[in-house]
């Protein structure tokens, strides 16, 4: 984790500048619902008692020199609880699983946002985050029946080992309120839907997630990242003349 920290830092401080971006870090809570994904009558999921709200925290990074669009990235620690039963087997016998799950997962966002006006501090943001879990517990137990063989295992803070990050879709806007010359508080609403499934054992899950950020963030008179990779970019030749 504090690796991936110091990695990201260094990113955004990267290069000699003209422009601007904003670096800040956020606090927030999310509404999660979970389901399991539509399977044949051999495997089902079902979800219950969802922490809601729940909280996450991150960093940001946001370019603000073009006029409309600018690139947007994020970094994000969100926690998640909840109890799940989910079942997969055959007409013979199945393995079943009935577990309180708390899971953290670490999430890397890229969100350009397009300014709601010339000017404007107001925007709509639009991207995917893909994650993967560097925490949890889960509390429970696992069955396994088949012919002749009937096995009962004990979960007490063990590995969340069947669940992890996924590929989302987010959907938000941005507001930034100026406190100062170079600082604001930022207030960010936003939507999210899973691509793929947190739980990655059968017949996997689908997420849905409502969310609200408060935020700090500083202004850098800077030369932006994606104009420090744009000027590090070799031309490609030129092509024949005819």
């Amino acid at each position: 984790m504090v690796r991936c920290l110091i990695l990201f830092l260094a990113l955004l401080s990267e290069g000699s500048l003209l422009a601007q971006y904003d670096i800040g870090g956020m606090i927030g809570l999310h509404r999660r619902e979970l389901r399991g994904r539509d399977t044949d009558a051999h495997a089902w999921a079902n979800f219950s008692a969802i922490a809601r709200p729940d909280w996450n925290v991150g960093l940001f990074y946001r370019e603000k020199h073009g006029s409309h669009t600018n690139l947007g990235l994020e970094l994000t620690w969100m926690r998640q609880e909840f109890h799940a039963g989910y079942h997969h087997g055959g007409l013979a016998g199945g393995t079943s699983n009935d577990v309180h799950v708390v899971l953290h997962t670490l999430n890397f966002a890229v969100l350009p946002e397009v300014r709601l006006g010339t000017g404007s501090e107001a925007v709509v943001r639009f991207g995917v985050s893909c994650g993967f879990r560097v925490a949890g517990r889960k509390n429970g137990t696992r069955y396994e029946q088949w012919p002749y063989h009937t096995d009962k295992e004990t979960f007490t803070d063990a590995v969340p080992d069947d669940f992890g990050g996924e590929l989302r879709a987010i959907f938000g806007f941005g507001f930034r309120v100026p406190t100062g010359p170079r600082t604001s508080i930022t207030i960010d609403p936003y939507l999210a839907r899973g691509f793929s499934s947190m739980l990655k054992a059968e017949p996997g899950s689908v997420s849905t997630e409502v969310g609200f950020r408060l935020g700090w963030a500083f202004r850098v008179q800077k030369e932006g990242l994606s104009r420090w990779i744009d000027r590090r970019t070799p031309t490609p030749p030129a092509g024949p003349t005819w």
